[in-house]
């Protein structure tokens, strides 16, 4: 079983359009995590729309590593200031992942890492997306961005790309649904004081 209280980083992984935004503010709110997302780091570091630009492989796969190698730092010095953080972006390309989670793992152990998988259906991001038809800052419509954005996720998963962490890895992983079922259970007041050796709560399933 996976003990989530005594995890002390939580990375989101979904698709563009998925609600682990949602999902991990919600957490953040509930049980007073530092939040840090690619979304908010972006639109700080390249004034930005929610998606990537328009532009060609290089320039979105440039503004795309920054963005994370940032995202990254930024949750190391919360970290080290004593203070559990939410990291949401997709983290579903395979090296990016492995790449960014190696910055990680040179100050936080292992065992103090958590991914929450949020494996929302296609058919119901597309329907939820659609109602989205206000401007971004680049006059694409946020439904016609998450299209264009999503079809890069679509091409990158047929040329294997794209996986979702693996439940045999070093990283513990539990899915959204279980996590909804704790936030219901539990407080803020019992996530802050509960100890080390709170009794487990999710089935046990690992991950790299």
């Amino acid at each position: 079983m996976v003990d989530i209280f005594a995890k002390e980083v939580f990375i989101m992984v979904g698709y563009p359009g998925s609600g682990k935004s949602t999902l991990g503010r919600k957490i953040a709110d509930i049980w007073g995590i530092k939040y840090l997302s690619t979304d908010v780091i972006r639109q700080e570091i390249f004034n930005s729309p929610h998606f990537d630009p328009v532009g060609g492989d290089k320039l979105v796969k440039s503004i795309t590593n920054r963005v994370y190698e940032a995202l990254y730092e930024r949750a190391l010095d919360f970290y080290q200031k004593n203070k559990k953080v939410i990291i949401d972006g997709t983290h579903l390309h395979t090296k990016k992942r492995e790449k960014t989670l190696r910055i990680l793992l040179t100050k936080v152990k292992a065992e103090k890492i958590c991914f929450i998988m949020v494996k929302t259906p296609p058919k119901v991001i597309d329907e939820r997306m659609s109602t989205k038809t206000e401007l971004n800052n680049t006059n694409e419509t946020i439904y016609d961005a998450w299209k264009r954005v999503h079809g890069y996720f679509v091409r990158d998963k047929k040329e294997g790309l794209i996986s979702w962490p693996s439940k045999n890895g070093e990283i513990e992983v539990v899915s959204s649904d279980e996590v909804c079922l704790t936030l219901d259970k539990f407080g803020a007041s019992d996530f802050l004081s509960a100890p080390l050796a709170k009794p487990d709560i999710f089935p046990h399933t690992k991950t790299v």
